[in-house]
């Protein structure tokens, strides 16, 4: 053997030695029931909503202790006669800064005033637990014999630092309950927000939402200071001051902003607000109304068709008290909004004591052609304007005034996740104003929220295939082809349904025959079953893979089925075409030629088409509620007047009644049934008359079986 080969295999021995001896010292931190305690200064409750240490020291204990089948101690001091998991606390960290230092003989998990992110990124990074919803349904808990932790140190910290959603709005919806299996009660509502506040490991908001309105200038101002709010017209067309006697009826107090209330009533509040919290919001009160006096008038926009016309007034007034704060040597932030009418950017500088935050609309603009990439610059161009990263506040909540979609899950984490991952560049957090009918229905936006808050490149992909497997099993595609197909629908054709205008395209809540007839058809119904029958199918009887399915029809499935059927069951043309042939004929009308079975064919082009008229002159009773019901279907109505379209009216000659609503009456729609109640007047006139076709309005009608019928 040469002398170079003597020394390679020398060298080789040696590397081998060492590494073996690394391998068998290295370095692991091995937890067993019986041989650790939990470290934690148990007088710290913290923060009611988020915890402290107390707090983060039971769901370690209860965690882990369920993990190991065992009970885990909680002591105020190392005993040492055991391994440690010690909760610590660093003044100088950061809010959710957390470093985990594990040495073979125990692991201190360290953080700053978010004591309970550190032991849920402990028990996720190192025992494979996962948070998706709290209850054990939502919850995964690997069972284990013991734990091995790798030693070293672990440096956390959320690239969001604002990471907030509508979980304190008290706007959720109804939560399920863990008692049984109805809702839950207020109490344990409570409770189940307070964990999973924490476990989805939000922030404490930073307010910027009409913060004006907290000073109550209204109760204090109203009376002494009229000159304080705004110059208004009512609808009768008189002036008043919106003081404490003032006839608005909508967000009361609106304020005059060249009044002087912000060169000493909000520069005072500004003050005491920074001397109390560190910042002080004053971002006008909702609803903002154009005052008309006429120095607010002379500080509007030029153009009077400007929906920010208030631009450069809001800014205006928040610049220069942030500058007079600072020329006063007061520390702290201004936080104001770019928020309608003083949503774009002005011309004056923004200094750097003032936090923008911009109202956009959010992941659901994905749905709508450019809506998306319009927001997005917007926000961009702001963070150029202040030098530095802003934060937004986002709708992809349920706010419609009307339907609220409600029966509908809003499952849409792909969407959450490009976009809070793609803005990572302009933006330091965001709130998601994200209401609901069920709290349920946004768990996994609200999962995939939290983790792209923490860390934007999170891999979704992987984290959505992880979530179907370890909460569904083998009935994991199936779960997920379901869930895709949710977002599919909600981002395309809920959030982002746009309806053809004489203005062009418009984005609109679906109406119900929309959502019921069109979107959610009896065959996505079906669909969506058989997604879920296939996945029961898969899962072994009684399994936590089969009890999770079976909450997901019973909270995702079932109400959309319900509320399908009872659509349905009003407006089917051939399910009450059914139900009427059981039931006897009461209406007041004589002869057939509007009850009937026979198609009324009334075309809108032809004005002699277009209605048909019969007399119920003496027909009707005074103060007599009646029903009124057809079948109509109509094809490409187009409305050419204030209520235009097809549909029958019905009037004593006194007062009237049009139906269907202005949303069903134009458009093309197949055979629909339609029912409404109708009270007549206390004198009913001569010239009653029923009256069918279309009015006001182009395009065909067909009518049947036209009934008006005394309720009982």
């Amino acid at each position: 053997m040469t002398h170079k080969k003597s020394m390679l295999v020398l060298l080789i021995a040696v590397v081998a030695i060492a590494a073996s001896v690394f391998c068998a010292s290295a370095a692991e931190l091995v937890l067993a029931p019986g041989n650790f305690e939990i470290v934690a200064d148990t007088s710290d409750a913290g923060d009611p909503k988020f915890g402290g240490t107390a707090f983060a020291a039971k769901e370690l204990k209860d965690l882990l202790g369920e993990a190991f089948g065992a009970e885990i101690p909680v002591v105020v001091k190392a005993t040492g006669t055991k391994k440690t998991l010690a909760l610590l606390v660093d003044p100088s960290f950061e809010r959710d800064q957390i470093r985990i230092t594990v040495r073979k003989n125990g692991a201190d998990i360290v953080t700053g005033k978010g004591k309970t992110c550190g032991v849920y990124e402990f028990l996720e990074r190192f025992a494979g637990m996962r948070f998706y919803f709290p209850g054990p349904l939502g919850t995964i808990v690997p069972r284990r014999s013991e734990l091995k932790v790798p030693c070293g140190t672990v440096d956390v910290k959320p690239d969001y630092t604002q990471r907030s959603c509508d979980m304190n709005w008290g706007l959720n919806g109804r939560w399920y309950s863990l008692k049984g299996d109805g809702y839950a009660e207020p109490e344990e509502v409570t409770n189940l927000l307070r964990l999973a506040r924490a476990r989805m490991r939000l922030a404490p908001r930073l307010m910027c939402c009409h913060g004006l309105n907290k000073f109550r200038y209204l109760e204090r101002f109203g009376k002494t200071n009229p000159e304080y709010f705004a110059l208004m017209k009512g609808v009768d067309g008189s002036v008043f001051r919106d003081d404490a006697n003032s006839k608005w009826t909508g967000h009361r107090g609106q304020l005059c902003h060249t009044s002087g209330i912000w060169e000493k009533e909000i520069y005072a509040d500004a003050v005491r607000a920074i001397a109390a919290d560190g910042y002080v919001d004053v971002m006008a009160q909702d609803g903002m109304r154009k005052c008309l006096c006429e120095r607010c008038m002379a500080a509007y926009s030029k153009d009077p068709d400007d929906p920010q016309y208030a631009t450069e007034l809001i800014w205006g007034n928040t610049v220069r008290l942030a500058n007079r704060l600072s020329a006063a040597g007061i520390p702290g932030v201004v936080t104001q909004m770019a928020y309608h009418p003083y949503g774009n950017i002005p011309s004056v500088e923004i200094p750097s004591n003032v936090m923008v935050m911009v109202a956009k609309t959010g992941p659901w603009a994905a749905g709508v052609p450019g809506k998306l990439d319009q927001d997005n610059a917007g926000i961009r161009a702001w963070a150029r304007k202040c030098g530095h990263r802003v934060w937004i506040w986002n709708y992809a909540g349920k706010f419609g005034k009307k339907q609220k979609n409600v029966d509908i899950p809003q499952m849409t984490p792909r969407a959450i996740a490009r976009y809070y991952s793609s803005l990572s560049d302009a933006i330091f957090g965001s709130y998601l104003e994200s209401r609901t009918d069920r709290w349920i229905y946004n768990y996994l936006n609200y999962y995939v929220y939290n983790k792209v808050s923490w860390n934007v490149k999170t891999d979704v992909e992987a984290l959505l295939a992880e979530h179907d497997r370890l909460m569904f099993g083998a009935a994991a595609s199936e779960i997920r082809a379901y869930y895709d197909r949710l977002e599919d629908f909600w981002i395309h054709r809920i959030s982002g349904n746009i309806v053809e205008t004489d203005l062009g395209p418009v984005v609109r809540e679906p109406t119900e025959y929309q959502k019921w007839v069109d979107i959610f058809t009896p065959a996505v119904i079906a669909e969506f079953d058989g997604y879920l029958s296939r996945a029961a199918a898969k899962v072994p009887p009684a399994s936590m893979e089969a009890r999770r399915i079976a909450f997901i029809r019973k909270n995702f499935y079932d109400p959309m089925k319900a509320a399908s059927d009872k659509y349905l069951d009003k407006v089917d043309a051939a399910r009450n075409e059914i139900a009427r042939a059981g039931r006897e004929n009461r209406s007041i009308l004589k002869g057939t030629r509007f009850d009937a079975p026979e198609e009324i064919e009334l075309d809108g082009a032809e004005p002699r088409f277009k209605t048909r008229k019969q007399s119920i002159a003496g027909l009707l009773k005074p103060d007599t509620e009646y029903i009124v019901s057809f079948f109509m279907r109509h094809t490409n109505v187009v409305a050419k007047a204030h209520n235009g379209g097809a549909g029958v009216f019905v009037t004593d000659g006194k007062k009237g009644c049009l139906f269907p609503t202005p949303a069903e009456r134009t458009g093309s729609r197949g055979w629909m049934y339609y029912e409404t109640k109708y009270r007549t007047s206390p004198e009913p006139g001569k010239n009653s008359f029923v009256q069918l076709g279309v009015s006001g309005a182009v395009g065909k009608a067909w009518f049947k079986g036209l009934r008006i019928e005394e309720a009982k």
